[in-house]
């Protein structure tokens, strides 16, 4: 049987489950666990793969791209299995485990039983699941209750499966590779559903053709908010892609002080320490006690490579700041008495660096030294912003390195669990 035969038969996951799995060859590679699925907005999941057992009670997975045939007691695969340990991630439905058994409610509150799971491909070759076999609960003792077919959308109680969209164990990494990864009508409903904040994270996970398709698609209003919410290095990268005319229509929307910040880090080339750093960290007085700069450090919204280190400047404390002085490392704020001013712990034995040098020169500068980030000042010794070492990874990375796209010949002990074919 080939792949086309399959994808006009839907099959219950109760004939799955169970199944031998043959490779390419016809030699048994396993048997099939569980089906693997993400949520949909509005649709019942997509099927992105199995969970296989081989021997020694070992589980990996294999994408549904690479299944050719299920048939009777058996699931045909093509190409090369990556064999590396099968880790769920968060979000994602294991059928079997999570859904065959579950106590449902469907029509006027009646409570039912999952038994069974359809799951059928679209002409397109989508996976998806169909529809859901149900046993209502019986009347009587020993009696099994009657059956039915029902559509995932008309069950009640499946909604407590994790919803990997709103869910915030769910990194926002992930959540950007599954939405680069969908069809675009349903990375169009996520987009809109997501909360500004929340989307400002999943865009700084992007690469810049990504976060424009939907940048593009929204208006000016929403596009400012959610500009207003990213790192403002980021937000820099983002709008200079685009034209001068959209560009000064978003700074205008902005709320004045996060467009200033924005303006400044504009002034720099992007492979420079100016075009690198943020302006958006933790900048204190020398008068500042160390309980006032834990505090400052321990809001929710300073990611950590920020929280590591406090710079201690004269005023005014918004870039440009007054003259530099150097600055406090989050080890040391937590070896003083709270009461202890920092101007008796500043760290003056670190260079700042000019806006203007390069970013391979930054680069070596924090390898050299093992720092975690590095202070850019200008001439007159004003703090401007500051270079974290996460700035530097998305330097000397490759562009591409966010897809994880990696050779599945010489490489396939790395490939990711949910690779696309």
């Amino acid at each position: 049987m080939d792949s086309t035969s399959i994808m006009s038969k839907s099959v219950y996951i109760s004939r799955v489950c169970g199944s031998s799995v043959l490779g390419p060859t016809g030699d048994r590679l396993g048997k099939v666990k569980d089906v693997l699925g993400t949520p949909r907005l509005r649709k019942s999941p997509r099927i992105i793969g199995m969970v296989l057992e081989i021997v020694g009670k070992r589980y990996i997975f294999v994408s549904i791209n690479r299944v050719t045939a299920i048939d009777n007691g058996y699931v045909a695969t093509r190409g090369v299995i990556n064999i590396q340990r099968f880790r769920r991630r968060s979000g994602e439905i294991c059928l079997s485990q999570d859904i065959v058994g579950k106590k449902v409610s469907i029509g006027n509150n009646t409570t039912a039983r999952a038994e069974d799971i359809e799951i059928l491909a679209d002409p397109a070759g989508e996976w998806y699941v169909g529809k859901i076999f149900v046993r209502t609960s019986g009347n009587r003792l020993f009696s099994r209750g009657n059956t039915c077919f029902m559509h995932w959308q008309d069950i009640s109680g499946l909604d407590q499966v994790p919803d990997y969209i709103s869910n915030p164990e769910i990194k926002a990494a992930d959540l950007a590779a599954d939405i680069v990864d969908m069809p675009s009508t349903d990375a169009a409903r996520i987009v809109e559903d997501l909360p500004d904040e929340r989307l400002a994270d999943v865009l700084e996970e992007m690469e810049e053709p990504e976060q424009a398709k939907i940048i593009d698609a929204l208006d000016d209003n929403r596009t400012a908010d959610i500009l207003e919410e990213m790192q403002p290095d980021d937000a820099v990268d983002l709008i200079g892609y685009m034209s001068n005319k959209r560009k000064e229509g978003l700074l205008q929307l902005m709320e004045p002080e996060e467009a200033r910040k924005l303006r400044l880090l504009l002034g720099f080339a992007h492979n420079t320490a100016g075009g690198m750093m943020t302006s958006d960290f933790v900048i204190v007085s020398p008068d500042t006690t160390v309980a006032e700069a834990l505090a400052l450090i321990r809001r929710q919204e300073i990611a950590p490579a920020l929280a590591s280190t406090v710079c201690v400047a004269l005023p005014p404390y918004d870039p440009p700041t007054g003259r530099f002085i150097g600055v406090v490392h989050f080890q040391a704020l937590l070896r003083q008495p709270p009461y202890q001013k920092l101007s008796h712990i500043i760290d003056t034995s670190i260079e700042p660096v000019l806006p203007t040098i390069d970013a391979e020169k930054v680069s070596r500068i924090l390898a050299t030294y093992n720092l975690l980030s590095l202070p850019v000042i200008d001439d007159r010794k004003r703090l401007l912003g500051i270079i974290t070492i996460d700035d530097v990874l998305d330097y000397v990375l490759p562009k591409n390195w966010r897809k994880n796209e990696i050779d599945s010949t010489n490489n396939k002990e790395n490939m990711v669990h949910n690779e696309k074919e």
